[in-house]
């Protein structure tokens, strides 16, 4: 085999890949770290997830071989200009760089049919539809819960105290979970900025795929119920206000400095938001603005990092807060977003 590449391609291969993980793979499967080429893709997979390449590849003779991580190591120095590549050797330039080729029939790659389309969204899009990664656990013995669900037009993650939703210009019919795996990579591929579109596909059962302009994803998905987010999210709340969540998450920082363990905040919610929280040896509390306010007071406790996890989604803008009682999720939102988290029961 012999192939031509922009130096800058397989940089830019090489970075994203950092998202595949590949240093967790135990030792006696090191040979998955390699890189595969065959024919015009570059290709790399983590066992339940692969990277790889859409860029324009230069096929001087078609073939395969599989590069070693160490050789990879190096190739991350040739930054500029044009890489030719054959079966074992690499010229950069006036250098060359030899190398042991890898058992390419050992090599681990998902082939499977991956043609249905589900929907097409930007790369700007999808990042914003992953913010909800942040609600995922990282619990094995639970792995749905590791996973992000794609249902109707908007992805959702949720944990035992939190949940986080966001809606986009898209719509699939059928509950999928992509898994940690998945996400993960889609987080190291993506551009934030870029309108550039993506194309989403699954098989039907078990495998999806992100088609972007210069890589594809492909990856496992998990196979199991999500919880259905209809039965916490209100109708016709109770209590209804808007708050700037800057102020609120200042406050929440303070609190949490007073102790390093399990600490409690307060919200007592009347035309004004008042928050309070108390150990052993201090009471600290602070009142903020809220407007628009409609419905019932309300005295509810909350986890403060869980609900600053929350509040952290809002920063730099007013959001509009909802309720349903005193014992009841508080939930979050924005446009195109919503938030979740759990209450802690108060003591009469």
């Amino acid at each position: 085999m012999k192939i031509k590449i922009y130096a800058k391609d397989l940089q830019n291969m090489l970075k994203k890949v950092k998202g595949l993980q590949l240093n967790k793979l135990t030792p006696y499967l090191e040979f998955q770290r390699e890189l595969l080429i065959k024919d015009n893709r570059l290709i790399m997979n983590n066992l339940k997830t692969q990277l790889e390449s859409k860029f324009h590849v230069d096929v001087l003779e078609p073939g395969k071989t599989l590069i070693p991580e160490q050789t990879l190591n190096m190739l991350e120095n040739f930054k500029k200009g044009e890489l030719t590549i054959t079966d074992n050797e690499i010229i950069h330039g006036t250098r060359k760089l030899k190398f042991i080729p890898g058992d390419v029939e050992e090599f681990s790659v998902i082939n499977n049919e991956i043609s249905e389309e589900l929907f097409t969204i930007t790369e700007k899009e999808l990042s914003h539809l992953l913010e909800v990664n942040y609600a995922t656990v990282s619990d094995e013995s639970r792995p749905v819960l590791r996973g992000i669900e794609m249902k109707h037009n908007r992805f959702v993650a949720l944990n035992s105290y939190y949940l986080s939703m966001r809606q986009g210009n898209f719509y699939c019919d059928n509950s999928i979970i992509i898994s940690e795996e998945v996400w993960k990579l889609l987080l190291k591929t993506l551009d934030k900025k870029s309108d550039a579109q993506v194309k989403v596909f699954w098989d039907g059962s078990n495998l999806v795929k992100f088609e972007f302009e210069d890589f594809i994803v492909k990856g496992n998905l998990y196979n199991d119920k999500f919880f259905d987010v209809e039965k916490v999210i209100y109708n016709n709340p109770e209590t209804e206000f808007i708050i700037n969540a800057n102020k609120l998450l200042d406050t929440l920082k303070l609190m949490d400095k007073l102790t390093k363990g399990e600490q409690l905040v307060t919200l007592k919610i009347t035309d004004k938001l008042i928050l309070e929280t108390k150990t052993s040896l201090n009471e600290m509390t602070d009142e903020i603005n809220i407007t628009e306010k409609y419905g019932e007071d309300v005295n509810i406790a909350f986890n403060i990092k869980y609900l600053m996890a929350v509040v952290n989604q809002y920063k730099d803008e007013d959001v509009k807060v909802q309720l349903k009682g005193h014992e009841t999720a508080m939930i979050l939102k924005s446009n195109n977003k919503l938030d979740l988290v759990l209450p802690v029961r108060l003591r009469e």
